[in-house]
This record gives structure tokens, sequence and C-alpha cells, in this order.
């Protein structure tokens, strides 16, 4: 059709290409994408560890058969480590 620039509404033709382009951008587009939840008032730091897809999937999978979040054991485990082994004061580098 003479004067349409969209590509959707041109006719199939043998021996011609028909190009569709379309890109999805979430953080555009506001899809799947959502915020961090953080506490309000208290001191909350992120951390990202890597450990392999196998032992994410039992460990995620594990929790969810209990009802428990993943966040929620992995801070008991931390608690008690450090109850356990103590907070090390750090020695004082070059830096200070």
């Amino acid at each position: 059709m003479p004067g349409n620039n969209n590509p959707t509404l041109l006719p199939d033709l043998p021996g011609y290409w028909r190009l569709v382009l379309t890109i999805t951008y979430a953080h555009l587009q506001r899809k799947e994408v959502r915020s961090i939840k953080t506490k309000e008032g208290t001191g909350i730091k992120r951390v990202n560890i890597n450990i392999p897809t196998d032992l994410h999937n039992a460990f995620k999978s594990t929790t969810a058969a209990q009802g428990l979040e993943m966040t929620v054991v992995l801070l008991e485990f931390i608690e008690k480590y450090v109850a356990k082994n103590g907070p090390i004061t750090p020695r004082k580098g070059r830096r200070g």
C-alpha cells in the first residue's frame, strides 16, 4: 500500500521478505519489574552469593515445601553462626 510504512500491513509476496521487529524492554514497559522489598526505618544490607543451580533449586524447593521463605532460613542460619562463633573484631589496616 503506497504511503503506508506499517510493515504488518504489507502483503505477503513470494520472493520477498517481510521484516517485523519487536523489541521488548521490561524496564520501559514496567512489566515484570518490581522494586526490592526493604523494611523501612531499619538498616538492611543486601547480600548476593553465587551458588550452583542444583543447590539453589533444592534449597528453594525444600523451603517452599516447609512453607518457609529462603531469606528467613538464611537469616536464622547466619544468626546462629554468629552467636556460636562470635563476631570478629576487624584489625585496623593501614587505611584506618
